[in-house]
């Protein structure tokens, strides 16, 4: 009888597109082979036209689609415990290694999962790394031909403009990147690129290629800082450049909310704006509050317009929090503005809900006024004394906000790689700008992409908006561990590469944010945790080679059986083995919780609360009944062959019983769970 082996390669998608094809088009799949022509036919081109297209076309193109498509075999993610925080309850990862494997690793967890992706990748400048992606190369020959390599042996190389394929290096990196990372974006998902003008013209036709053209949404100008504008154009000898680019694509439909930001100064027109009054009626009011003279009759309706004016109404606009209880605020919620401050100036007690004073805090503020609060008068520019209250609602200036539309000119970011990585100050990534950029597209649930980690400002933004609106935004960092430069004040700091500084820096702005925010309600459940993984070599001895003839029986642990040797590869770990099974489900994510069960054996596992591996050296009918009697029957169980050594009737009878609980637990749906075997 022939056992479903868990398969080496973790997926294939030439093989899925294919079969999609032949869903649509049979005509155009034969032998499992596409029919070019058919397929042609299929969309009614009957004959070629020319071999001349628009395209963007480079040497290497093919190859580089290829890359893309190439299976990744030999390779896992290598779960790394002591540099991960509050790894059983976080949801958010730190992937390091090569970002090309990294997208190709999670590809089947995470096909169609993510709502956002921002990257930030090398500008082409002349003195950027771009990574080289032939993987054939041995260690000796990629640093004798580039010159440059991690400690880990993750290969990149500086892309000199005076070198003949300077722009097809950085395309060729490019390329397969974005293709691998538009499988796992969300049917409404986003992509935000940051670019500069050397290769901002490269990069809009690979996206529209890549993600359509008719799904390019913008091309957002970010200013630079003046000083840096100048620094640069002395340099360059052109015009001072004063802005950088943000391509903005969808992958099929999304719902944007425009970001707004603060007008500079107070907009004369609505300097003394009353929510939810027309601007007629609006100055009817501000007529009334700069007359002491006027009639009953406009007091009366003045006083019938302010009745308008509920808090409800603008609950999101202003928050009260200064100097009131809580049955107060209730109160304050329930009633109108207006009675609140004839009630407040019955009973003799002027009340400042808040001041200008308070113009930092986070919300826009509003004054109750009454006689009795003449300095107040003064400072809000009345003159009058009557006793009739009055009211004015004011914001400050920073609460008046526009659309930026396609020019973000309050960003400023400094257009060099400065990111302050001690400090972990804004630079080239403000926080300011992933925040915005961020809020745009996302709901409080969704998972952001970042494979360009970098000092990983996009999870310290993430984290931020989480703790702002109570979200449960996660994050995914992808960071090649590129080495600090010696001279650099990282190096000096202890930081031996860039993947250090973004760890560190997400662990000190989460702590931060927990700090600042430790009096606001559900704030010790922010998630500010994260699990981390290195890409390293499979833990799997796929094919059961005996290694001794590669002196490598060595490497492995005192204590690793002659069983372990044999199915696994020196340095393996359990945890090693069972997150590389997980690598291959589908729709699992990579922050699941991994339970030993102690109460069955000393090497069996369960991910997800479904997914058994059993990697226990020894297979009993004992053990077998204990896994049958599971409650809830795990989805999918994965055993040793070697477990069972030569006895077959034990291998079929439990591969028969699992898999019938399976199926009787799936009650009549189709069946895509299984037992398998390692």
């Amino acid at each position: 009888m022939t056992y479903p082996k868990i398969s080496q390669e973790i997926s294939d998608p030439v093989n899925e597109n294919i079969q999609k094809l032949a869903g649509l088009f049979p005509s155009a799949v034969k032998d499992g082979e596409l029919d070019i022509d058919a397929l042609k036919q299929e969309l009614g081109q009957f004959e070629e036209v020319g071999s001349e297209k628009y395209e963007l076309t480079w040497a290497g193109k093919q190859e580089a689609k290829q890359t893309s498509f190439k299976p990744i075999i030999g390779k896992t993610l290598k779960y790394i415990p002591e540099d991960s925080k509050h790894p059983d309850t976080t949801e958010n990862l730190f992937i390091e290694g090569d970002n090309l494997e990294a997208l190709k690793l999670l590809r089947q967890n995470y096909y169609g999962a993510v709502k956002m992706i921002y990257i930030d990748p090398p500008y082409n400048t002349g003195s950027d790394f771009v990574y080289n992606d032939n993987f054939k190369m041995s260690k000796e020959e990629s640093d004798i031909a580039e010159g440059n390599m991690s400690e880990l042996g993750e290969r990149y190389t500086k892309n000199r403009k005076d070198q003949n394929r300077y722009h097809t290096n950085w395309l060729n990196m490019m390329y397969p990147r974005l293709r691998l990372a538009k499988d796992l974006l969300k049917n409404d998902g986003v992509i935000f690129i940051s670019i500069d003008d050397n290769e901002v013209h490269n990069m809009r036709k690979l996206c529209d290629e890549i993600f359509g053209e008719e799904n390019f949404l913008n091309c957002i100008a970010v200013k630079l800082s003046e000083s840096t504008g100048v620094k640069m154009a002395h340099v360059n000898k052109r015009l001072p450049k004063l802005k950088e680019y943000i391509l903005f694509y969808k992958n099929q439909e999304v719902l944007i909310n425009p970001p707004s930001v603060p007008k500079g100064k107070w907009d004369k027109e609505y300097k003394h704006l009353i929510i939810g009054v027309s601007k007629k009626e609006l100055n009817i009011v501000k007529s009334v509050m700069n007359d002491d003279n006027m009639s009953d009759k406009k007091l009366k309706m003045a006083d019938d317009i302010c009745s308008k004016i509920t808090l409800s109404s603008v609950s999101k606009l202003f928050e009260i929090h200064h100097n009131i209880s809580e049955s107060e605020k209730m109160d304050i919620l329930k009633d109108n503005a207006w009675r609140i401050v004839r009630d407040v100036a019955t009973t003799g007690g002027a009340k400042i809900i808040a001041d200008k004073k308070k113009q930092e805090t986070d919300a826009p503020f509003f004054i109750i006024i009454t006689p009795q609060s003449k300095k107040y008068l003064i400072k809000s520019g009345y003159s009058s004394t009557a006793e009739q209250p009055r009211i004015k609602l004011l914001f400050a200036d920073h609460y008046l906000t526009v659309n930026p539309g396609d020019f973000w000119g309050d960003i400023k970011t400094t257009g060099l790689d400065n990111e302050g990585y001690v400090d972990f100050r804004n630079g080239k990534k403000p926080l300011k700008a992933l925040k915005r950029i961020i809020n745009t597209v996302i709901s409080g649930q969704d998972i952001v992409l970042d494979f360009f980690a970098g000092s990983a400002t996009t999870a310290h933004a993430v984290m931020q908006l989480n703790a702002e609106d109570g979200g449960n935004r996660k994050f995914i960092m992808v960071q090649l561990p590129e080495l600090c430069e010696e001279k650099s004040e990282s190096f000096k700091a202890k930081y031996k590469n860039i993947c250090d500084i973004g760890k560190e820096r997400i662990r000190r702005a989460g702590e931060k944010i927990l700090e600042e925010n430790k009096e606001k309600e559900g704030i010790k459940e922010l998630d500010i945790g994260f699990k981390v993984f290195r890409i390293g070599d499979t833990n799997i001895n796929w094919l059961h080679q005996d290694l001794r003839g590669e002196d490598l029986f060595e490497h492995y642990d005192k204590n690793a059986s002659d069983k372990d040797k044999l199915d696994f590869t020196p340095d393996f770990t359990d945890m090693d083995v069972v997150y590389e099974i997980m690598l291959r489900q589908t729709d699992i994510p990579l922050s699941s919780k991994v339970e030993q069960l102690t109460d069955i054996g000393e090497r069996t596992y369960i991910f997800a609360d479904s997914f058994l591996v059993c990697l226990e050296q020894t297979i009993t009918w004992k053990l077998v009944d204990l896994l049958a009697a599971i409650e809830p029957l795990p989805v999918k169980f994965v055993f040793r062959d070697s477990a069972f050594d030569d006895d077959i009737a034990l291998k079929d009878e439990t591969f028969r019983t699992l898999s019938a609980l399976i199926e009787r637990n799936s009650c009549g749906e189709k069946q895509t769970y299984t037992v398998e075997f390692i």
